[in-house]
């Protein structure tokens, strides 16, 4: 073998493993204290952590700012029960919060994928009573081939839109104590109370000259209750998990979706709509 090819081979194997290392998760330690925002452990790229809860009121602080995508995943393996936070660079706005104790599915794994950072930076906060190991892992990128909710999404005029036909849209059905006392009255009239656990609103619009049928379907593990307020914002009917209707040229129409448990799940829904 000539030594231009020994070279063209090496330089060869050289990218290879930089590629690699360069798409490799860094594992590391949790670094004590984390136990407030001050002392936050910083993650700018895809990381495992491997923590630690030293006594019954341990709190770890997270502070993510990604430099390799702003689409996260993170997934946290823990075997004790804990409360798992995501609150946004205020420092006060709570976006996630998520007791285990309160999810029916919980089998010592929390996966929270395609989260998008509209902000620069978010917090992570774990909080446990119980002394135990856990591993966080999380991973970023920048593609992005879906839409996502934004909440608070549980009012008309909070509701996300659904830009059109076939665009899969998911969120998730975290409980909220407070939910039914919040939802404005014309929606409240045609949920049930009992065991409500959340609420996301919708809307969609046929933009274009044709009238046609409309099937508005989701997707979960569990069943979601779909209502259909029209633009007035006048209730029209109600279905569990797919629903029909006719959707005229410029018609506007609300989405509510609504689940009901005595805890929550831990998994996104999809939801979309198609002409018929």
């Amino acid at each position: 073998m000539n030594i231009r090819k020994i070279i063209f081979i090496s330089i060869i194997l050289i990218l290879y493993f930089i590629s690699c290392n360069k798409n490799k998760s860094i594992e590391t330690l949790e670094i004590e204290p984390n136990d407030n925002f001050e002392y936050a452990q910083f993650i700018d790229n895809d990381t495992i952590i491997n923590g630690n809860f030293n006594n019954g009121v341990d709190i770890d602080y997270f502070k993510i700012h990604p430099t390799n995508g702003f689409i996260m995943n993170a997934i946290l393996s823990v075997r004790n029960n804990l409360k798992f936070k995501i609150i946004d660079n205020t420092k006060t706005n709570i976006i996630f919060d998520i007791d285990t104790e309160n999810i029916l599915n919980y089998n010592g794994e929390i996966k929270i994928e395609d989260f998008i950072f509209y902000d620069d930076e978010y917090y992570l906060v774990l909080e446990s009573e119980v002394e135990g190991k856990y591993k966080l892992k999380f991973s970023f990128n920048s593609k992005i081939n879906f839409n996502k909710e934004s909440e608070d999404n549980n009012s008309f005029n909070t509701a996300d839109t659904i830009e059109y036909p076939n665009q899969k849209v998911y969120g998730y059905f975290i409980q909220n104590t407070n939910i039914y006392n919040n939802i404005q009255n014309n929606i409240k009239e045609n949920l049930s109370k009992t065991n409500l656990i959340d609420i996301d609103m919708y809307k969609i619009i046929n933009s274009t000259d044709i009238n046609s049928e409309i099937l508005i379907r989701t997707h979960y593990s569990d069943d979601i209750e779909i209502l259909i307020f029209d633009k007035n914002k006048n209730f029209i009917k109600k279905s569990l998990n797919k629903i029909e209707i006719n959707f005229n040229s410029k018609e506007e129409y609300f989405i509510a979706l609504a689940y009901y448990n005595n805890k929550y799940i831990v998994d996104k829904y999809t939801i979309y709509y198609q002409f018929n």
